[in-house]
């Protein structure tokens, strides 16, 4: 037989092999051309899951194999077949032929095997890493969508080129158009379910042998322990790099995180999909079907398969450890890294340090079992002791919840023959007002406060702080307390969700109730029905951080807790209680403001009593450096702290603050470093810092208001654990948050005492630095008035003795703006208190107000008022009295005549605006809502081109959504604004008109006050502005020179227009009063700047216009322009109708507003700063004007204030 002949019969058989294998698929396709949908459905998922499992068994072979022997090297070729179809079928007759000779084995070794074997410790197993086979499917997915992306762009070129028409299935006869015994399944579009068999399985198969190609071409990584080779870079890169692989047997957590939710979103779509493969006359693309099933599959694959990893103790324990942070990295070393590299000079202390407080710790007294529970000292840590402050005040509060049984008596003051006199603790009021600085337990007081009451009182506790983050965070801290404690069988902590709602309709009232104030407002006081079990069973309400509700908030805070204690007043009426079951209010603050309990009893409308705690310091012999107490004691900055190395370093005293003025912080040529300068030394010293932005409106914002290049690794949430920490602001709410952060660092790990020392020595701490971030212009207006010769040029011949201002009240900054509940907010409430609940009129008076009885006359004149007379006996006088209970229609909120007044507002939904009609702050590529603020005064607070801070960061008002620009998530109205990385600040330049609006029987003249010897006029009117932007000013943040201006783009919109309320300085009453323009525009410009001192939350709550009564441009009106009679500076409330700011103004008296201009004028070494950053008028004035200007209003000042320290 020759060669020739054996090739011939070589080519028959394969020849006659194919045409075999052709006859079979014809024979398959024939009998599954009948196949039901749910038929070919099986027959996918059974190849599926056979993939995946033999996917599974391949990995779980390479991980057993090489944990058994890590030095063996596996054939990756040798792997792949033995998972291939014919693999698994001889192994499985190999394993069923074994069968009896592995069990004989088994047998002979349990009998062969001795007891010192069994009891030998197994030998440590040795270090091994297998890599996840996951990534090589992903990588095939890759490469077959490639795949099936380069079909889809030569079809229509295959198309041309055959010149075949569009219909025509090109692929399917290019495929088995060639035989003839599969021309009746041509096309395949008239068999959809055999076409989605086929087209699945030929993707499914290729993306399997793409997937075992991409592990073949790994072969020198795959197959053998790469524990040797974890670090190595070109260890499968790929895996590391593009599929979160990065230790190569397990993805990252980071991945996985998000990764392991898409299988199960794309599952659902695969099964919709499916169903329309064969639907009419549009259906799915079986290929594209085909191709989201291996996606699926390989992403599968990818979150499941995983390696072997065991890491080499012995190698861990030999080499060094990661860097860490060196225990004397402190304040001093970061002074060190400061001169080194910025050539620093010593910074001088602004004011002497002061020594770290200590919390004031005591044991449970013995006789106060009955008034506090022993339980809770299973929530506190080691040694499981009280503050003093927390001691007291639960003392106080459990001995004031006893209504129907004596409280247990104080066994200390009781005698032979005595009656038992009252505790030291038993206070006038029930409700507390609890005032400590930051970190000294407040917030730990009032859990445990609620904790107490649910304990020992089987009361219920509603726990009310401002936003739904702090009643997140309130309620994990719940949790996390009762969690490891015996407690958390008997204590139900909740928020308010569907599961609450369940719970109480089933009877099962929670313990604590943390809710936030718009919960309380449109859930609790929306549906009172529902939450009824709660609320007569309600015996402590706690208000958290009563500081942080600032701004229009304060007045929905005051209606709405109004309207919570008529609603428990209400209940407990119609249940027939005593009057004494009435919950206890606990308040907790920082006095972040002055004359905080009026504050706290206008918000809360309740008495309470004020409990001030102060914290004593640690170490109260150990010296202060810098006071006369010590005056060898050295402070940083002087040739005595940086002494040889024997001395002992004074600095470092322990537990001492440390108090900077950024200004202070120079190099040696005199260059000032600024804040990041500090923070980048900081971070290269691994020193803990924080940053706080002062003011309760502000201090949320955190560190988002910091332009940082890089993420920070060590600043810290927690000022407590802070070394170094910055504080910016307005310079009274500074003063106000030094004060309040006097444990700053009180959290952090003592220094460890050398070894050299002596064991029975202290060790001693490093100091912690509070440094603070003032405006200049703002620190000369509460400086100490300079002395003559420094002066404003010209200004020697004034005899009279400059107006003083008390350095006390200096210190009480910032006021709060105590504004009463009015206008439309009021109405809003009420709407929702008569369209929900059946009320007496007398109460509502009340709560409401007198204002509101000609809307309830009009509301029952209209038949939309339901009467309802009722007879009681009164409880004072037991006499009959006639009380009369109403309640609101529906169609009241949408009357037929909608421009009546009669007619009630939309009831409220929301406490962050005090108006119904406001806009979004919304960023312009991620849509994130930044807030929402006034529709009517949004143009004004947000002009274009402003730069301000948000919890986001930095943003810039870049445009805002008309009509035509409102589209998708933008309404109309809305502020678009983008993020700014600069660290650019922003002045408008606008003109304002202050149209006044007449009031019935008032007119236009402002009433004459004599702060001086001339008078002045105020008045507070209801006005409306319209506003005149020009430009926007970008200023330096030092010096606040102007670095560009930016004009808006001209258009053709009526200039904004606000109705509001506004008080009116009107300066020149008189005719020889001689108060120029350009003077004015330095009054206006000083009081923009005393405005947020003196008042916090005045920056979103006021603005100030200087308003002259003429239409000629700035540029064309002179500067010596002498203000008239109706000429005035106007302080504007930046809400529609009024919030009450303004009015809070005038109550109080502008006399303290002009005597620190006056400082702030006297003490201004340039006007020109203070212009650029604080001048609305377009019209620069030069160096001769702005110094005759100056000195125009500083003879003002002295003509019309007081002389003397007077305020």
């Amino acid at each position: 037989m020759t060669i020739i002949a054996l090739l011939t019969d070589i080519r028959a058989l394969l020849s006659l092999l194919n045409e075999l294998a052709w006859r079979a698929l014809a024979f398959t396709l024939d009998a599954l051309s009948s196949s039901s949908p749910l038929q070919v459905a099986f027959v996918l998922v059974a190849l599926v899951v056979t993939l995946l499992a033999t996917a599974r068994s391949m990995q779980s072979e390479l991980n057993r194999t090489l944990d058994r022997a890590p030095e063996t090297r596996i054939n990756p070729l040798i792997l792949e077949l033995r998972h291939t179809l014919p693999g698994i079928a001889l192994r499985v007759v190999i394993w069923i032929v074994t069968l009896p000779a592995r069990l004989l084995r088994a047998l002979l070794n349990i009998f062969r095997s001795n007891a010192a074997t069994q009891s030998a410790p197994p030998p440590e197993p040795p270090p091994i890493l297998v890599p996840t086979l996951g990534p090589s499917y992903l990588w095939a997915m890759l490469i077959t969508a490639a795949i099936f992306l380069l079909s889809l762009a030569l079809t229509p070129l295959l198309r041309w080129q055959l010149d075949v028409p569009a219909h025509f299935p090109l692929w399917s006869y290019l495929a088995i158009g060639h035989r003839p015994e599969l021309a009746p399944f041509l096309p395949l579009d008239t068999y959809p379910w055999l076409a989605t068999l086929i087209t699945t399985s030929f993707w499914l198969m290729l993306w399997w042998s793409l997937a075992r190609i991409v592990r073949l071409t790994h072969w020198d990584d795959i197959g053998l322990n790469l524990i040797d080779r974890v670090r190595a870079p070109g260890t499968l890169t790929s895996w590391r790099t593009y599929f979160a692989a990065s230790s190569l047997h397990d993805l990252d957590a980071s991945f996985t995180t998000w990764a392991r939710w898409l299988p199960l979103a794309a599952a659902p779509l695969l099964v919709i999909s499916f169903s329309a493969l064969g639907a009419e006359p549009y259906r799915v693309n079986a290929s594209s079907f085909a191709l989201a099933l291996v996606a699926l599959s390989a992403w599968s694959l990818h979150l499941t398969l995983k390696g072997l990893y065991r890491p080499d103790t012995r190698l861990e324990d030999t080499k060094p450890g990661a860097p860490e942070r060196s225990p004397q990295t402190d304040w001093l070393d970061v002074l060190d890294h400061l001169q080194s590299t910025r050539n620093l000079s010593q910074p001088p202390l602004a004011r002497p340090a002061r020594p770290l407080p200590g919390l004031d710790l005591r044991s449970l007294a013995e006789d106060a079992d009955a008034l506090i529970s022993p339980l809770l000292t299973e929530l506190l840590p080691a040694p499981a002791r009280l503050t003093a402050m927390q001691h007291d005040v639960l003392t106080h509060l459990s001995h004031s919840s006893f209504v129907h049984l004596d409280p247990p008596a104080d066994t200390r003051t009781l005698g032979l023959g005595q009656r038992a006199t009252p505790t030291s603790s038993r206070l006038r009021h029930r409700n507390q007002l609890v005032i400590a600085p930051e970190g000294a337990g407040k917030s730990t007081l009032g859990m445990l406060a609620a904790l107490n009451n649910a304990l020992t009182h089987t009361r219920s506790t509603l726990f009310i702080v401002r936003d739904d983050a702090r009643a997140g965070h309130t309620a994990e801290h719940l949790r996390n307390l009762l969690t490891p404690s015996t407690l958390r069988w008997n204590l139900r902590t909740r928020r308010i969700d569907s599961h609450l709602v369940e719970d109480l309709a089933t009877g099962i009232i929670p313990d604590v109730l943390v809710c936030d104030l718009h919960e309380l407002t449109t859930a609790i006081l929306a549906d009172i029905e529902t939450f009824r079990p709660l609320l007569t069973n309600l015996g402590l309400i706690v208000v958290d951080d009563l500081h942080t509700f600032c701004g229009p908030v304060e007045v929905h805070t005051q209606l709405a807790m109004r309207r919570l204690d008529l609603r428990l007043r209400a209940l407990r009426r119609s249940d027939d209680a005593d009057e004494r079951l009435a919950p206890i209010f606990l308040m907790l603050a920082t006095e972040t403001m002055d004359n905080l309990p009026t504050f706290a009893r206008a918000l809360c409308g309740v008495d309470a009593a004020p409990r001030i705690f102060t914290l004593p310091p640690q170490n109260q012999d150990v010296a202060t450096p810098g006071t006369p107490s010590s005056p060898s004691a050295p402070t940083p900055g002087t040739a005595a702290a940086h002494a040889s190395e024997d001395s002992p370093d004074t600095t470092s005293a322990p537990d001492q603050h440390l108090i900077y003025d950024l200004d202070a912080f120079t190099s040696t040529e005199g260059t000032p470093l600024s804040a990041f300068d500090i923070i980048a030394a900081c971070e290269a010293c691994a020193v803990p810092w924080h940053w706080r932005t002062a003011g309760d409106d502000r201090t949320h914002l955190g560190r988002a208001t910091l332009p940082l290049r890089e993420e920070p690794l060590h600043h810290v949430d927690d000022p407590l654990r802070a070394r170094v920490v910055f504080i910016e602001g307005h310079a009274t709410s500074v003063t106000r948050q030094l004060n309040a952060l006097q444990r700053a660092g009180a959290l952090l790990p003592p220094q460890p005492l050398p070894e050299s020392e002596a064991p029975g020595k202290v060790a001693p701490t490093n100091p912690v630095a509070l440094i603070t971030i003032i405006d200049p212009i703002e620190r000369l207006a509460l400086d100490h008035l300079p002395a003559s010769e420094r002066l404003a040029p010209d200004l020697d011949h004034l005899d009279r003795p400059t107006p003083r201002v008390d350095p006390h009240i200096l210190t009480t900054l910032p006021r709060p703006f105590l504004r009463p509940p009015a206008g439309e907010l009021t109405r809003r409430h009420l709407a929702s208190e008569l369209t929900q609940h059946t009320t007496e009129v007398a109460p509502l008076l009340e709560v409401f107000g007198n204002d509101i009885a000609p809307l309830l006359r009009t509301l029952a004149r209209r038949g939309e008022l339901l009467l309802d007379p009722r007879t009681a006996i009164s409880q004072t006088t037991r006499t009959y009295e006639q009380r009369l209970y109403v309640r609101a229609l529906e169609s009241s909120i949408t009357p037929e005549h909608a421009s009546t007044d009669a007619s009630l507002p939309t009831p409220v939904t929301q406490v962050e605006v005090a108006s119904p009609h406001h806009v979004c702050l919304r960023e312009r590529t991620t849509l994130i809502e930044l807030g929402r603020v006034d529709a009517h005064s949004a143009r004004f607070l947000y002009y274009p081109g402003r730069i301000f801070e948000s919890v986001h960061g930095r943003h810039v008002v870049v445009a805002y959504a008309d009509d035509s620009a409102a589209q998708g998530a933008f309404n109309v109205g809305d502020i678009i604004v983008e993020p700014y990385l600069g660290d650019d600040r922003t002045a408008p330049v606008r003109r304002i008109h202050v149209d006044l609006i007449a009031e019935p029987d008032r007119g236009f003249t402002p009433e004459r006050h004599f702060l001086g010897e001339q008078p002045l006029g105020l008045a507070h009117f209801p006005v409306q502005c319209r506003l005149h932007h020009r430009a926007t000013r970008r200023l330096a943040p030092e010096s606040a020179s102007i670095r560009e201006r930016i004009y808006p783009r001209p258009d053709d919109e009526p200039p904004p227009r606000m109705r509001t309320r506004a008080l009116g300085i009107f300066p020149n009453l008189e005719a020889d009063a001689c108060l120029s323009l350009a003077s004015a525009r330095l009054l206006a410009a000083a009081l923009r700047v005393i405005i947020p001192l003196v008042y916090r939350g005045a920056d979103n709550a006021i603005t100030t216009a200087l308003s002259v009564a003429t239409d000629i441009p700035e540029s064309d009106l002179p500067q010596d322009h002498l203000l008239t009679t109706t000429d005035a500076i106007f302080f504007i409330d930046l809400h529609s109708d009024g919030n009450g700011a303004s009015r809070s103004i005038e109550r109080d008296g502008v006399s303290l507003l002009l005597r620190l201009a006056w400082s702030l004028l006297a003490n201004l070494p340039s006007p020109h700063a203070l212009l650029n950053a604080h001048d609305d008028w377009d019209a620069p004035l030069s160096d001769e004007e702005a110094s005759s200007a100056l000195q125009g209003a500083l003879i003002w000042l002295q003509n019309h204030i007081h002389n003397g320290d007077r305020v």
